[in-house]
């Protein structure tokens, strides 16, 4: 495994793109089908709508997520989005196992 920092560095460019507190959740929040933007802010209430209208236009600028541009415009996955669920299946997988190991050894 490559162990470098460098801008050409994969773990980089993956952080500069999902990084942050919201981008991975409006990820999860997207993987079953599009949703409009009050969809999303009743599933992420903590949220300021400035804040998850940066973080989706991030997400549209990145190519991970599409937005139609109807008059209620949807929010959806776009296939390189959809190439970022299993890395949050993984990070489910390591939350839920790291709690669980901090559970029995406190």
């Amino acid at each position: 495994m490559d162990t470098s920092v460098s801008n050409q560095c994969p773990v980089r460019t993956t952080l500069e793109m999902l990084g942050g507190k919201w981008k991975l959740l409006l990820i999860k929040i997207l993987a079953d089908g599009g949703k409009r933007f009050s969809e999303i802010t009743k599933q992420l209430p903590e949220v300021s709508e400035k804040v998850l209208n940066e973080e989706l236009k991030d997400l549209v600028e990145s190519n991970l997520v599409f937005k139609t541009d109807s008059g209620k415009p949807i929010y959806q996955l776009t296939p390189l989005g959809q190439m970022a669920l299993p890395l949050l299946d993984q990070l489910a997988k390591f939350g839920k196992d790291y709690m669980e190991a901090i559970q029995r050894n406190p």
